[in-house]
């Protein structure tokens, strides 16, 4: 299922090349909140349950690491372009 909306969310922002408006770009960003809202929880509470690690090296808790660093990075830059810079944000703030 999130393969599905990540894979959504590519073609979104693909076919946006080909018609370079903002408004073809809000939707994938909303999309990205979505998935990383989503996600972002569950991938941070992994280390704390007990034995999830056990069988596995430390290779994977370096990738969970990683992982969880661009999914709150991408986090970020969506929130700040639609909702926090004057110049891609569609209302004004008074």
């Amino acid at each position: 299922m999130f393969g599905c909306i990540s894979m959504g969310s590519a073609s979104y922002f693909f076919m946006s090349m080909f018609k370079s408006r903002w408004q073809d770009a809000r939707g994938g960003f909303m999309a990205l909140i979505a998935y990383d809202i989503t996600l972002l929880p569950s991938y941070v509470q992994l280390p704390s349950r007990s034995g999830l690690y056990s069988a596995t090296g430390p290779d994977d808790n370096l990738h969970l690491a990683i992982y969880i660093t661009f999914l709150s990075v991408t986090l970020l830059f969506s929130i700040y372009y639609l909702f926090i810079s004057r110049q891609s944000r569609s209302w004004r703030i008074q």
